[in-house]
This record gives structure tokens, sequence and C-alpha cells, in this order.
């Protein structure tokens, strides 16, 4: 029987390979990949979670929405909401 160590150690190991063969497979998959919308560079792992507003949020949204031309669809737990100028 493995330890818990061992067994997380294994399960992070089964998920790592899996995400390796997806990207691999879609990056060989003519296509399959759609272009990022405009908008600021993100980080390695944390991605944009830095440039998230943190006060008056639908002010900020608005003014990336122009800065970028570009609309916003913001993910929430119950529903999804799309913003635009």
């Amino acid at each position: 029987m493995l330890s818990t160590v061992s067994s997380v150690f294994l399960a992070l190991g089964i998920i790592l390979i899996t995400k390796w063969v997806y990207d691999a497979l879609i990056r060989i998959s003519p296509g399959a990949r759609l272009p990022y919308p405009p908008g600021p560079k993100a980080m390695p792992f944390i991605g944009n979670a830095l440039d998230l507003p943190t006060q008056d949020v639908a002010r900020v949204f608005a003014e990336w929405s122009k800065k970028f031309k570009s609309k916003f669809l913001i993910p929430c737990t119950v529903q999804e909401h799309l913003m635009s100028e």
C-alpha cells in the first residue's frame, strides 16, 4: 500500500503527465487553439490575478474595454456577466 506522501506525488505526476499530453495534442491539431483576445500580458502560473481590481471594478473593466477594444466576460459562481461600452 502506498503511503500518503507517495499517493500525493503519484497524483501530481499523473496530473502533470496528463497536462503535458493534452498540451502536446493541442499543439499538433490544426486550428484547435483560438487566439487570445487583446489584453495585458499574463504572468506564468498566476496569469493576470495581480491586475484584477479590488475597488470600483465596473469602472476599471469599462476602461479596459475601451483600452483593449474588447468586451469582458466575467465568470461568476452563479452566472456570467458581459461588460461592454
